[in-house]
């Protein structure tokens, strides 16, 4: 699972949120990537 941010600063709640993907698709990997900064 990729999930693509642009935001200037990672919050916690994303690492959350992109767990509960995992989860529900019962997958181990996950990306959590940002284009916000340069």
């Amino acid at each position: 699972m990729v999930e693509i941010k642009e935001v200037s600063l990672i919050a916690t709640a994303f690492y959350a949120q992109l767990q509960n993907y995992l989860r529900c698709a019962n997958l181990e990997l996950g990306l959590l990537i940002n284009f916000g900064t340069s």
